[in-house]
């Protein structure tokens, strides 16, 4: 979401495309930050992070959705 109140959680979901000319594998990590403006820079939080396992893989034009409550 675009905004939360303070003290509450969100849930926060994303797309991780592979667009490369092979399978993305694993194991990697992509990180949720909190900021109060649409560049990432030193004074961001944070938030919360999902790891892709080192099992799996992204065929070439697939992706995954993960969510994450923070």
């Amino acid at each position: 979401p675009e905004t939360g109140l303070t003290g509450e959680r969100v849930t926060v979901g994303f797309r991780v495309s592979n667009s490369g000319r092979a399978a993305a594998t694993g194991p990697w990590t992509d990180a949720v930050f909190l900021s109060t403006d649409p560049t990432l820079s030193a004074d961001d939080v944070r938030a919360g992070e999902f790891r892709f396992p080192a099992t799996g893989s992204i065929p070439t034009g697939l992706y995954y959705e993960p969510s994450l409550s923070v």
